[in-house]
């Protein structure tokens, strides 16, 4: 008899036994084996990962002991260098950084050096960072990556290159701005933003991405400061009447008031003339608020009693910005006819933040009032340590 007769008859023993037991008992034992199971492949693959670890960590300090000093020297030295000098400072380490592997880890250490250097307010030379980089073609082996089939590795190497502040090729950056994975599509079109030297805002103009969230405001508002750094931007307003997404258009809007582009303001009233959209009319008027612009002062008035509570929040916050006689007697005004007793408390808070004449006039309205009036006086002057 064979082996294989063998395995059969005790296989089929195991399974008649294993039947034979009361139903607990066999769940209580299948349970076991998958724990088991599970536990076995969680222990190799921590080791695996822990090997790994430890592998890049070997090939990290290699790295830093043989050039670690000279690199941070050329990359913050004040004279810019060529691409041969570096490459000849460091000739005899070029053999360290090869494989795959080794780049990865050489772009690592230059990421970490970049981020400590800077956090001690020391000056990055960009230049010679590239030409550090091209002398161990490691922008040539991200922009592989970015080539790769694999979405997860698109996202890193783009991520990389971002740290890195260097850039890639436009070309090789477009085959992923329209990819079905979201992640890799939005860090594409933000990498776009920021590298294109032909359309820098060609993405703007489609509103950055169909589903626009608060990642894509921190990837816009990054790509819209280090852009202001070099020069004025274009009024704003211009992706905010072309676009038909809320969300992107209201925060568009915000980034107007950061920019403090004043030009704009008389756009912005027009629109709140005409926006039925609560959180684009907030926008708008916490924008024109803080831009100080007191021509629509007017139709803010007219615009409270008709509006919701949010907008009404909005209106009181931009009046109380302004600080006008007219807006202290606006709010004087509503406080006697708002029955929303939230908003009458933060009506109070407005009026007093007129300095003496608000606290005067918060006496007056506090004299007339009823009792919950004269609590809401109390309560805003003892906050207020007056």
């Amino acid at each position: 008899m064979d082996l294989t007769y063998y395995i059969q008859y005790y296989a089929l023993y195991l399974e008649s036994k294993f039947f034979g037991y009361p139903l607990i008992i066999r769940l209580t034992v299948l349970l076991v084996s998958i724990l088991v199971l599970v536990y076995i492949f969680s222990l190799i693959r921590f080791l695996a990962i822990n090997l790994y670890h430890k592998a890049i960590e070997r090939r990290k300090n290699r790295i830093e002991t043989k050039m670690g000093d000279r690199i941070n020297a050329i990359i913050f030295e004040e004279r810019n260098l060529s691409e041969e000098h570096v490459a000849f400072q460091l000739a005899d380490s070029i053999r360290l950084v090869k494989n795959k592997q080794d780049k990865m880890v050489f772009t690592d250490i230059i990421i970490d050096l970049i981020q400590i250097g800077s956090g001690k307010k020391n000056k990055v030379n960009q230049q010679n960072v590239r030409a550090l980089l091209n002398a161990y073609a490691i922008p040539c082996f991200w922009e592989k990556e970015l080539l790769s089939s694999s979405s997860s590795r698109r996202r890193n190497a783009l991520r990389k290159l971002d740290d890195l502040g260097n850039g890639c090729a436009g070309a090789i950056i477009m085959r992923s701005a329209y990819h079905k994975d979201k992640g890799l599509r939005k860090h594409a079109r933000a990498a776009a933003l920021q590298y294109d030297t032909n359309d820098p805002f060609k993405f703007l103009e489609d509103s950055f991405d169909s589903d626009f969230n608060a990642l894509d405001e921190i990837l816009i508002h990054h790509f819209l400061t280090s852009r202001a750094k070099s020069g004025p931007l274009p009024l704003l307003t211009r992706w905010v009447r072309s676009s038909e997404n809320e969300a992107f258009k209201a925060f568009m809007i915000k980034e107007i008031g950061f920019f403090k582009q004043t030009e704009a303001t008389p756009i912005l009233a027009s629109m709140l003339e005409t926006e039925s959209s609560s959180i684009l009319k907030i926008s708008i008027i916490e924008t024109l608020g803080k831009l100080g612009h007191q021509e629509v002062e007017p139709n803010l008035f007219k615009l409270f009693p008709m509006t919701s509570k949010d907008v009404q929040r909005a209106i009181i916050k931009a009046i109380t910005q302004f600080k006008t006689a007219e807006g202290l007697g606006f709010l004087c005004y509503s406080y006697n006819r708002i029955f929303d007793n939230e908003l009458k408390i933060e009506v109070a808070y407005a009026i007093q933040q007129y300095g003496e004449e608000g606290s005067t006039a918060l006496r007056e309205l506090s004299a007339k009032s009823n009792e919950f009036g004269k609590k809401i006086f109390d309560q805003v002057t003892y906050q207020s340590g007056l």
